[in-house]
Formats: structure tokens, sequence, C-alpha cells
């Protein structure tokens, strides 16, 4: 497990400097090691990392055009194994229902897209984490501003505004402040 460790912080920090093929393919191998060795937990947050990874190549090289099955049955995938495996930490479930919600929300897929981004909300309304909430919140105020309904986008945009706010992310208010624009 140490060099799947070694790795997986190869991938975290390839991921962090934007080296996005080279954390997948670092996030794989050690996906591989921590599978090979029994460690569930270590083997989802390296899928995780890898799925992340994949998801920033695809929008890199055109989003929609570019998503492929094999990418969303990861995403799918990472899921499960998050509920399966680390089904007491609310942090990594939230991370992987919000990822597959943005995966969905680009898809065009808004009602299932609507489904998990509120399922990572609630998680990490749980565990309270405010930043990752305010992000699922934004995400599913886009999601029902695609799906047309105003309303319920203004209330969400109006929910994650006041958590960035708590949160002094000028950077995130600037993203409401832009979503709002789109809704009025």
């Amino acid at each position: 497990p140490v060099l799947a460790k070694a790795l997986h912080r190869s991938a975290l920090a390839h991921a962090a400097f934007g080296n996005h093929p080279e954390a997948m393919r670092s996030a794989d191998r050690a996906v591989r090691l921590y599978r090979q060795v029994g460690d569930k937990h270590g083997e989802v947050d390296a899928q995780l990392v890898a799925v992340r990874a994949q998801f920033a190549i695809i929008e890199s090289r055109g989003g929609r055009n570019g998503w492929s099955l094999a990418a969303y049955k990861a995403a799918e995938h990472l899921v499960v194994a998050a509920q399966e495996h680390r089904r007491h930490d609310k942090v990594c479930i939230g991370d992987t229902r919000l990822l597959l919600a943005r995966m969905l929300f680009e898809m065009g897929s808004l009602k299932r897209a609507e489904v998990e981004v509120k399922a990572a909300a609630r998680a990490f309304r749980s565990c309270q984490d405010l930043r990752r909430r305010a992000e699922a919140l934004l995400l599913w105020s886009e999601v029902n501003l695609g799906r047309e309904h105003l309303q319920e986008a203004r209330v969400e945009a109006g929910r994650a505004a006041e958590l960035f706010d708590q949160l002094a992310d000028g950077g995130g208010a600037a993203r409401v402040l832009s979503l709002h624009d789109r809704i009025s």
C-alpha cells in the first residue's frame, strides 16, 4: 500500500497543477494497487481522483461532444463503491454524487442530475461542509435553470449565495451573480 499511497498523492499533485492525463494514469495505477491489497477505502479515494481527472480531460476537449459511456459508467460505479465502502463518510459520498451530477448536467440528463445533486447537497449538509454544499446548491440552481424551473433556480442560487457570503468566498459569490443574470 506504500506505493499505492505514493501514486495517489502523485495523482493529487498532478491534478492540482492541471496535468489531468498524468493524474488519471497515476490514480488508475493506485486503484489497481489498492485493489490488489484489498484496501477499499484507498481504492475509492483513488477512483475519485481518476474520474475527476477524466472529467477534466473531457471538458477540456469540448464537453458535451466528448462524453463517453466509459466516463459516465466510471462515475456511476464510483457512487456505488462510495456508498458501499465509505457509507459513513458523507464528504466522500457527497463528492462522488456531485461529480456524477456534473457529468449528467453536461450530458444534458437534467432530471437525473437533479436527483444526484440533491443527494450531494444533503450529504454535505449532514457533515456541515459549507463550501461543498454551496457548490452543490449552485449546480442545483443551474440544473433548475436548464429545466426552466426559474423560481427553484432563484431559491437555490440564493441559498448558495448565503453560504458563499458566510465563507467570504468572493469567487463563489461572483459565480452566483453570473447565474442570477442568466436566470433573470
